[in-house]
């Protein structure tokens, strides 16, 4: 953790550096030419009410923790359902509007009753102004290794079928990188008693690698998006925008636990096929596709407090088509989200914030009726109240 905490530093210094580079260069240069840098220093605390996106079943499991559970190791570091976050971050823009913009920023998210969930995030980005109604802004955004949960790794089977116990979970974490260019184009400047009007178009891609033994986790995603922008008041902004994502993963061979009855198969040899939790090795595909419609909204009440809401609908449709594969074949995954945020500024700089955010996700897995696989329905409250620090 020590050396992702020195490489954030060091690319935020960096980014100061080329902010006052740009200074003393342009210093001959007219007063709007000049590149000024900006901090940000920010931390919040939240509760988030599922950290792990447990189905209820999943949760009871998790606090019952029974002696399989711990001899398997399906919960080994999980540690509690819900938990408290406590969420600094430090940010630096530098360029010139009418120029070039830059933008770096680190977050350290610290679990207090699960720790191994704790992970930093870098990000950067590159806005550039290419004329009076549009400008461009690419997006880069750095997980360098995150613990997401134990999942299923083998299985051994000494009494005919596989017990609780026999099964052997592993610890599955991932690298995320993700990018994206974004272009936007006013059609109608907002003036009194006529609403603005602007377009966008984002591209983007990024991977997903976990370790071993979960390669088959892995994902490429395609991404695309297209939104309208209504500049309603000065004080009152509203998007419309549909996200559609491609996400490859490859197809790997894994342990299955399976019930032979369900596939009319005899995945163990014995002669029958009516066997219940039978150790099996079969290919899986993750890849999918979705498409979100999302409705934003952002408001001034007044010069000291701003809101902002947001609404979003997701369907997941994944693309398997191996005959054992329950958890993916014919899946379909519905996610609602709904966010509130209020900004509140005490003094010149110092911000007060507030946020809450529901999701709640509904999976139709027909390749698995009798839901022999993780059950992945959950929801999600998540609270968070910080300060923010500009100058």
């Amino acid at each position: 953790m020590k050396n992702k905490i020195s490489l954030a530093g060091t690319l935020l210094l960096l980014t100061c550096a080329c902010g006052w580079a740009q200074d003393e260069t342009n210093g001959a240069e007219t007063k709007s030419r000049k590149w000024k840098t900006k901090w940000e220093l920010a931390g919040d605390v939240g509760h988030n009410s599922n950290v792990f996106k447990l189905s209820p079943s999943g949760k009871s499991k998790l606090e019952l923790n029974s002696p399989a559970y711990k001899t398997s190791g399906r919960f080994k570091d999980m540690e509690s359902v819900d938990d408290y976050i406590i969420s600094p971050s430090l940010g630096v823009k530098t360029g010139n509007k009418k120029d070039l913009l830059l933008g770096l920023g680190a977050d350290y998210n610290k679990y207090l009753q699960n720790p191994k969930l704790s992970y930093l995030r870098l990000d950067f980005s590159a806005g550039k102004r290419l004329s009076k109604r549009s400008n461009a802004v690419f997006k880069s955004d750095l997980l360098p290794d995150r613990f997401q949960r134990n999942y299923l790794a083998d299985a051994t089977d000494l009494t005919g079928h596989v017990s609780p116990a026999e099964r052997i979970y592993k610890a599955a974490s991932y690298t995320q990188w993700l990018n994206s260019l974004a272009y936007k184009y006013r059609f109608i400047k907002q003036k009194k008693g006529r609403a603005g009007v602007a377009g966008s178009l984002l591209a983007g891609y990024g991977t997903r690698k976990y370790n071993d033994p979960f390669k088959g986790r892995d994902r490429n995603v395609l991404r695309a998006e297209a939104a309208a922008h209504f500049a309603l008041t000065k004080d009152w902004n509203v998007k419309l925008a549909y996200d559609h994502r491609s996400v490859d993963s490859p197809v790997k061979r894994e342990v299955l636990i399976l019930d032979e009855a369900l596939f009319n198969l005899d995945l163990n040899n014995n002669g029958f096929a009516t066997d219940t939790n039978i150790r099996t090795v079969q290919p899986v595909d993750r890849s999918f596709k979705s498409g979100t419609w999302a409705l934003s909204t952002r408001f001034s009440a007044s010069k000291a407090v701003d809101f902002a809401a947001s609404y979003k609908s997701m369907s997941r449709d994944y693309s398997s088509s191996q005959a054992l594969d329950p958890d993916h074949k014919d899946r379909v995954d519905k996610r609602r989200t709904f966010r509130g945020e209020m900004d509140y500024l005490i003094r010149k700089g110092l911000h007060f914030t507030a946020a809450y955010e529901h999701v709640r996700q509904d999976t139709n897995k027909k390749g698995d009726p009798a839901s022999t696989g993780e059950v992945l329905d959950y929801s999600v409250d998540k609270v968070t109240v910080g300060l923010a620090y500009r100058f």
